[in-house]
């Protein structure tokens, strides 16, 4: 026997489903405000290290090391934020996530337009 579910119940667990989401971004980007803290103390000691003429020291490797192991972090972060933020219903997301899908479209039609006259150019050749 099938369920009914009212417009209600249905509507009530979208917006769950979307809260959800929009907490999960919330938590990613600030993990990624940490990360990218941490990231910046590495970046620091790297470049005193490099003044002091020290590339090659054991310091210098090992803030390098977790600099791009923060660095991969920060990039599965962003792919995840990415990832929910595609499965939000446009009606529930905050303006800052539309202006930004809003710019990846952007960027997307743009280089779609160039790939066409590229290859425009080189059919006439």
């Amino acid at each position: 026997m099938a369920d009914h579910f009212s417009n209600d119940e249905i509507r009530a667990s979208i917006l769950f489903e979307t809260d959800k989401g929009q907490q999960k971004i919330h938590e990613l980007g600030k993990a990624i405000d940490e990360l990218e803290a941490k990231r910046k103390i590495h970046l620091q000691t790297m470049a005193k290290e490099e003044r002091e003429g020290r590339k090659s020291s054991d310091l210098w490797k090992a803030a390098k090391k977790q600099y791009d192991k923060l660095g991969k972090q920060i990039k599965h972060n962003r792919e995840e934020i990415d990832k929910e933020t595609k499965a939000l219903d446009i009606n529930n997301m905050t303006m800052a996530q539309l202006r930004k899908q809003s710019k990846a479209l952007r960027r997307e039609l743009e280089n779609l337009q160039e790939y066409t006259k590229q290859t425009k150019r080189q059919n006439k050749n």
